[in-house]
């Protein structure tokens, strides 16, 4: 299902670490293992999120943490991961086992929230414009 704070979504990076954006993949995804469903159960978030970096490290040699949010706060932040080198059915898999809604699908700039329960997509603008410092970030 794609819920309209997926289409309004703002990632967020240490400051340090923007700077680096330009030297990531030009093709990758964004997937979390928080908040089941958005079921709104975040008792195993942190749990769920480990096991989620082991699986994508057996996967994959890049993997950045990045916080994910609704523009509008709606969403509570969800710890998260960038990963590439992982084909759609890969990342549908951890998808269904993280019981996730959707996924992000970065290309060249162009984000795309892709529906794990539907299998549609919507677009949802430039990656770029929309990743921000981490305030407070030291």
């Amino acid at each position: 299902m794609i819920l309209p704070e997926y289409l309004s979504t703002r990632f967020f990076l240490p400051k340090s670490k923007l700077s680096l954006l330009k030297e990531w993949p030009n093709s990758f995804w964004i997937i979390t293992a928080c908040n089941p469903y958005s079921s709104g159960d975040r008792s195993n978030d942190e749990r769920n999120n480990l096991a989620l970096k082991k699986d994508l490290e057996a996967l994959s040699s890049w993997l950045e943490p990045i916080i994910c949010t609704s523009d509008d706060g709606g969403h509570d932040p969800e710890p998260s991961f960038a990963v590439n080198d992982l084909t759609h059915n890969q990342i549908q898999e951890l998808a269904d086992k993280y019981k996730q809604n959707a996924v992000f699908l970065i290309e060249s700039d162009l984000l795309s929230v892709i529906s794990c329960t539907e299998k549609t997509s919507q677009a949802a603008g430039k990656f770029f414009e929309k990743v921000k410092p981490i305030v407070n970030d030291t």
